[in-house]
């Protein structure tokens, strides 16, 4: 279904249409590497076009990075601290990226109006961090539908508020909703963009809250 017809439903069958969707989405994941061994390699999906592996790379472990001509290569630091080096040992670049505080949760739910591997109509980032049953502070970020992604700061106070925690991330999302400036272009107009936000704001606090605590 392309974003025009989207766009004539109802909200209910517009919910219906997106859960019906997600139903049929593959997930995958891998589990941790033991750390008494300095580097494990991962597999995570192989198909006939596609090969993902993971390199994990444990403190005190050999960490001679190098890539491969005939293939796409990205390194990710999740934690720690991490030095790049080029030839003659000349510094690139240094990264530090510090755990997480405790009760901190991440999500991230995206849109996609013409095809699964299509660049997002709307994309939703949210960070949490709960203590004594609630949460205590709050991040929220949209992008795909705006010229750049974009802090929903105003939705972030509606999660600290008063009421159930649905009610709190329905405001926060009628909040998103209001605060962002969609821009209206072959994935969808800018209103029909404004309600994705609304919807997808709402499923990232969700599944953010429903996530194991990050560390």
């Amino acid at each position: 279904m392309d974003a025009a017809s989207l766009a004539h439903l109802s909200a209910e069958e517009q919910e219906a249409f997106h859960r019906d969707a997600e139903a049929r989405v593959t997930t995958f994941a891998y589990e941790r590497t033991p750390p008494d061994r300095p580097k494990d390699i991962v597999p995570l999906v192989r198909t006939d076009l596609l090969k993902v592996a993971v390199q994990v790379v444990h403190e005190g472990g050999e960490n001679n990075l190098h890539y491969h001509l005939n293939s796409d290569t990205t390194w990710l630091v999740l934690r720690g601290n991490v030095r790049f080096y080029g030839p003659g040992d000349e510094l690139i670049a240094e990264l530090h990226v510090p755990a997480q505080p405790p009760g901190a949760r991440a999500a991230y739910a995206k849109f996609t109006a013409l095809s699964a591997d299509d660049w997002p109509a709307v994309g939703v980032a949210v960070w949490l961090r709960r203590a004594n049953e609630g949460i205590v502070e709050a991040r929220i970020a949209v992008g795909g539908a705006t010229v750049r992604p974009t802090r929903m700061t105003a939705a972030e106070q509606h999660l600290s508020g008063n009421g159930t925690e649905a009610e709190r991330f329905a405001a926060a999302a009628d909040a998103a909703a209001a605060e962002v400036e969609p821009l209206g272009d072959l994935r969808g107009s800018a209103p029909y963009k404004r309600e994705m936000v609304r919807v997808h704001v709402r499923r990232a606090l969700e599944r953010a809250s429903a996530t194991e605590e990050r560390g």
